[in-house]
């Protein structure tokens, strides 16, 4: 019947999501673990994190441009990589109108990776509080005409854990607004 087969959909999304948070949690031990020497390319792990969202965003009239001028070297391992910035991601997706842009480059031994979208931008009370475990941010804009379900908000857990993530391999995530949108920057150690 429809209700059991909503309820184990339901089930399904948040089993999907603890698995991630776990897996997060897993590569943050790692990452802070002394000897760890792994490095990654920058651009690669940058697309596996925007592939399982490019069909979403064409779905929905929007785009996700990767831009990045040379190959750069990170001091973490792809999956590490990967789980910082699919989560940002995914905020960006929710929230922007049209466009999503990934820039990545190199700046006084980091590597910097800049998500943009054109949404309505990054509370300015709340640039520090999106990082708390639990606190979700304003409700991205959504077709008055169709019924709203706070499915697609998640636990709150998603930025605090690519932060936590991202200091674990010697780095940072920010988040600031633009003039046209959201930005968060991630800093990792070049390698």
């Amino acid at each position: 019947p429809r209700q059991y087969r909503a309820s184990l959909e339901s089930i399904a999304r948040h089993a999907h999501e603890l698995q991630r948070v776990l897996e997060t949690l897993l590569a943050s031990a790692r990452a802070a673990a002394p000897g760890g020497t792994e490095s990654s390319d920058a651009r690669e792990s940058a697309q596996r994190a925007a592939a399982p969202l490019r069909e979403t965003l064409a779905a929905e009239g929007k785009s996700i441009e990767l831009v990045c001028a040379r190959p750069l070297r990170i001091a973490a391992g792809a999956d590490v990589v990967e789980r910082i910035l699919s989560p940002l991601l995914e905020n960006a997706a929710r929230f922007a109108r049209e466009r999503i842009v990934l820039d990545i480059r190199a700046a006084d031994g980091e590597v910097v990776l800049e998500i943009r979208d054109d949404g309505p931008g990054i509370d300015p009370g709340d640039r520090e509080r999106i990082f708390d475990p639990g606190f979700r941010g304003a409700k991205p804009h959504t077709d008055p005409h169709e019924p709203h379900t706070d499915a697609h908000l998640g636990a709150g857990l998603g930025l605090p854990l690519a932060r936590r993530l991202a200091r674990a391999a010697g780095g940072d995530v920010q988040a600031d607004n633009r003039n046209d949108g959201g930005s968060f920057t991630v800093r990792l150690p070049a390698g």
